[in-house]
């Protein structure tokens, strides 16, 4: 058994609490966690249900709230598994494989894991993007890994070596820890504790289209699948997944819910206007759509979010609105990855067709290390919006800015 295998054996056997999670505490599934409905109701819920007509019910106290899916803006975070090997799908789920007792294996054109969420997962290869087997500790560069997986930009497969290297060619097996390579050179057979991580060939990749109306759910293991469907069966919740697989868990491993395309409409998907960045001295940012502005996940007051704005300070965002929205809400932070540096302040703008700005909203000073400030903005009337990221303490040093879940509510 290689050595990376048995220590984590080991590990598993003989440490009872969970390690390497971070994001929404969601171990206990008597803990509630924050509920946001699309009327800008914010309190904090346990999912109780989900009934026969699809729509989920949640509990709070000793009172039971019943939501549509097009009703719900989020249910808890995603927690961040960084222990175990991270399987990337075509659609964009992420799989936490439990390697305990059951590896990742390829063979015959198939792929197959154990989680210890869903059980055995099977999937053929072409709906694979590629597997993390040692997920870096920087949360930046996990990002960045995980990115570059799921794009993949080489016309072959492409495995990553512990010492920095990189193979390039065909993937023939995966089994018993060890991996069988093709090269242009020769067949090569790679001890799995060598390998960070597999890259497959994007050309043999069936990416499925993403429908306009999908869910974002959590698993308490780490795990974010990107669903088709949600519905009671199976052991409690059945989940279809975009690119067609079934699983399914128990209710209680459920810790993350967002629906994307229903009544809200999130900024990051849709276009910008206009966008300016002034720097404060030299150095000019971007923007991000559902990234902070140095491209990695949005993370805010130790959780993970996966809408929102990353933008940096001076900035301005603008929106043409092709429809009328009553509020604009969001929650308003700076990322995590400044680690407490950064200040800022926000000025909302609407235009209601007159060509005159009119403001609308000027936040408190928010800085970093702060839990994100929930801020819901009346624009009715508007048909043009700005936002505008200004300087506040200390110029703009890692005034790195999130807009979390940030969305048009009409």
């Amino acid at each position: 058994m290689p050595f990376r295998t048995l220590v984590n054996l080991l590990l598993r056997t003989l440490i009872v609490l969970p390690i390497g999670l971070s994001g929404s505490s969601c171990w206990s599934q008597d803990k509630a966690v924050e509920l946001i409905a699309v009327d800008g109701t914010r309190r904090h819920a346990r999912l109780a249900e989900v009934n026969l007509q699809g729509q989920l019910v949640f509990r709070s106290g000793d009172k039971t709230h019943t939501l549509a899916v097009a009703d719900l803006v989020r249910f808890g975070s995603p927690v961040e598994d960084t222990s175990d090997p991270l399987v990337v799908t075509a659609d964009g789920s992420l799989w936490v494989t439990n390697q305990t007792f059951v590896p990742v294996a390829i063979a015959d054109e198939r792929a197959s894991f154990d989680s210890s969420t869903f059980g055995t997962v099977e999937t053929p290869l072409a709906q694979l993007r590629g597997i993390l087997f040692l997920q870096p500790e920087n949360d930046r560069r996990r990002d960045a890994m995980i990115d570059d997986i799921f794009k993949g930009d080489k016309k072959t497969d492409v495995v990553i070596l512990e010492n920095g290297d990189q193979l390039t060619g065909l993937t023939l097996t995966l089994k018993d820890d060890q991996l069988t390579f093709r090269t242009a050179d020769a067949k090569t057979t790679i001890d799995m504790d060598q390998v960070v991580a597999l890259v497959l060939n994007p050309a043999l990749t069936r990416r499925p289209p993403r429908p306009d109306q999908f869910l974002l759910v959590g698993t308490r293991d780490g795990s974010r699948l990107v669903l088709e469907s949600l519905k009671a069966g199976g052991r409690g919740i059945e989940m279809k997944t975009v690119g067609g697989l079934v699983v399914d868990t128990s209710l209680a491993d459920i810790c993350y819910v967002q629906p994307l395309g229903r009544t809200a409409a999130y900024l990051s998907d849709i276009p910008v206007a206009k966008f300016r960045h002034q720097p404060y001295l030299s150095l000019s940012w971007p923007y991000q759509r559902d990234r902070n502005v140095l491209g990695g996940r949005l993370r805010c007051g130790g959780q993970r979010y996966e809408k929102g704005i990353g933008v940096h300070s001076i900035a301005g965002l603008t929106y043409r609105l092709d429809q009328p929205y009553r509020r604009l809400e969001a929650g308003l932070g700076i990322d995590d990855a400044t680690a407490g540096a950064g200040s800022i302040v926000l000025r909302i703008y609407t235009d209601d067709g007159s060509g005159k700005w009119q403001l609308k909203f000027t936040s408190d000073v928010v800085r970093g290390g702060q839990a994100p400030t929930p801020i819901s903005v009346d624009i009715s009337g508007a048909k043009r919006l700005s936002l505008i990221v200004d300087v506040a303490d200390h110029g703009d040093q890692q005034d790195h800015t999130n807009l979390l879940d940030a969305r048009l509510v009409p």
